[in-house]
């Protein structure tokens, strides 16, 4: 900071207060503002005394100790939260702060690093004397002055500041009382943001400053802290509420692929004083823009009205974590989300490929296709893909699909992807898209309809010796006994559950008898668990649909060389 103009400072509270400032003196940003645009918006202070006397996050902030709520100034009527003492100490303090604004030299601010040589002891000690106070002791930076610093005396907490007294500039002590017109609540904590997107961060302040400020002018009591009871659907609500104006005024035609948010949730009051960062990623905000372009607004306010309390099954955290979120499933008489939006979800934050979307559907919508009522109900229950007997009724479709040509390997591959080779697992989410799918079997609803940007439908996650195995197997039973006996004695003894893990090993010893890499290491690392026991569930349907595959591209190539 020069003598005349300002800059981010990188601390989220002095920044906040800077923006906010910003804001009332009608400049674009902070890099415009001058000393005298401060003075012009604090003029004699009691406009700031009034707003933070009935703001309710001035007391979450500074606590009841600093002079604005200093009960040994309070009036004696009761009903008035502050008196004219208050106001005079409180506004001539801060006047001080900005009159000191500007120092060159000195030890660096703890919170900015800007040079300063501010007295804070003498500025207090001074004002309480001119306001006629008495004067009785030392004054160190606290909390009372500053979010979470430490003091010279018993409360030392975020800053190290319990063997000296903490030195902050004036700009910084100045800025930050402007701090509660930008703040909300979030999960029961004070929120203020930071972007590496100057716009985005200042717009979302602005927000906040604007409805702080509506409250404050329609009643005359305390106004209470935005997002209060809300948990974090708050930010999502404002975020998209800010890209709507965004978009509608043109001020940000898209949204910058280097811009990420930083939410600081703090508290700074009691003995509980401390502070926990939430990093909102590039991905996260670019969804919700392009939910917004997509019109999924109202969709989206409609789930997070009927969210848990839970924040670890909240939106904002599974889009951040890109997990499944489980307000898109119907239960009972929630109707969860719709096809459209489900798939949006999906391929945007899940990553799940358009083709195991559309496959989901295709096998969900066959399931369904013929269902009386109650087998129907049961079916749509949500935990009726936890049972055993659906899931070999959707695996053995997924064989006849793959045998049929209706289905690829790569299908089966983004709907399960392995997550492990030893032994082989897979991600078990597939099984939530049918979930969704059964509800949802009409062809508009097949996500193939929509123009959606996937997950990369060209990874592979199957261990590649699957399908060396399958081929290598495949064209030694072909060529001994035929395709139709293998037809009967492989793959419709697979769909009867009559092949087991006795086939398999009765398949490696064939194979390690005639080819390389089938060794005992590897049908341990196909087979067994880390305690040795066989676990080749995954492994041997893997190996029914290569097997499957195999099948239906040998019958194509034959009738194409007839």
């Amino acid at each position: 900071m020069t003598t005349n103009n300002f800059d981010l400072t990188g601390n989220p509270f002095v920044d906040t207060g800077l923006t906010v400032i910003a804001e009332l003196a009608k400049v674009d940003s902070i890099q415009e503002l001058t000393k005298a645009h401060l003075e012009h918006v604090y003029k004699d202070g009691k406009q700031l005394a009034s707003w933070n006397a009935r703001l309710k996050s001035f007391t979450m902030v500074f606590g009841t100790n600093g002079p604005l709520t200093q009960s040994q100034y309070r009036p004696k009527d009761k009903r008035k939260t502050i008196s004219e003492r208050n106001i005079a100490l409180y506004c001539e303090i801060l006047g001080r702060f900005l009159q000191e604004i500007g120092a060159t030299s000195g030890a660096p601010c703890e919170s900015c690093g800007s040079p300063t040589n501010i007295d804070f002891n003498a500025i207090c000690r001074e004002s309480l004397k001119k306001c006629g106070e008495n004067v009785a002791e030392n004054k160190w930076i606290g909390r009372d002055w500053f979010p979470l610093s430490g003091s010279f005396g018993n409360d030392a907490q975020i800053f190290p500041a319990a063997s000296r007294p903490l030195n902050i500039c004036p700009k910084c002590l100045f800025a930050v009382h402007y701090l509660p017109l930008g703040l909300m609540l979030i999960q029961g904590r004070l929120a203020c943001f930071q972007s590496t997107s100057q716009l985005l961060a200042q717009d979302i302040i602005t927000t906040i400053m604007e409805e702080n400020l509506s409250s404050l002018k329609a009643v005359s009591d305390k106004v209470e802290i935005i997002g209060k009871k809300e948990g974090s659907a708050v930010v999502i609500r404002r975020l998209l509420t800010l890209f709507d104006r965004l978009r509608n005024f043109r001020r940000m035609e898209f949204l910058p692929e280097h811009a990420t948010l930083t939410v600081w949730l703090f508290s700074n009051s009691g003995t509980g004083a401390d502070c926990r960062i939430v990093e909102i990623p590039n991905y996260a905000l670019q969804f919700l823009w392009e939910a917004v372009q997509e019109g999924y607004r109202n969709e989206i306010e409609r789930l997070l009205s009927s969210e848990g309390k839970d924040p670890i099954f909240q939106m904002l955290t599974c889009i951040r974590e890109r997990r499944d979120y489980s307000n898109l499933y119907p239960f009972k008489k929630h109707e969860g989300a719709s096809a459209q939006f489900y798939a949006f979800y999906q391929t945007r934050i899940c990553q799940k490929t358009i083709g195991a979307l559309s496959v989901a559907h295709k096998i969900a919508s066959s399931l369904v296709d013929g269902l009386k009522a109650p087998d129907l109900k049961n079916l749509r229950k949500s935990e009726a893909f936890r049972d055993r007997t659906n899931h070999n009724k959707v695996r053995r479709l997924m064989a006849r699909l793959i045998e049929n040509g209706e289905m690829s390997l790569s299908d089966y591959d983004s709907l399960f992807p392995t997550t492990r080779r030893h032994p082989i697992q897979v991600n078990r989410g597939g099984w939530q898209l049918f979930r969704f799918y059964v509800h949802h079997t009409n062809p508009e609803d097949n996500p193939e309809r929509e123009n959606l940007k996937g997950g990369d439908e060209s990874v592979k996650t199957m261990h590649p010796q699957i399908t060396q195995a399958s081929a290598l197997y495949f064209s030694d039973y072909v060529d001994r006994r035929g395709i139709e006996r293998f037809k009967r004695d492989i793959l419709d003894r697979f769909d009867r559950g009559e092949i087991g893990l006795l086939w398999l090993r009765d398949l490696f010893v064939r194979l390690a008898q005639k080819y390389e890499g089938f060794t005992l290491g590897d049908w341990d690392e196909f087979v067994h668990d880390e305690d040795g026991r066989p676990v080749a569930y995954e492994l041997l349907f893997q190996m029914r649909l290569a097997l499957a595959n195999l099948y239906r591209q040998y019958l194509k190539n034959k009738e194409t060389n007839q």
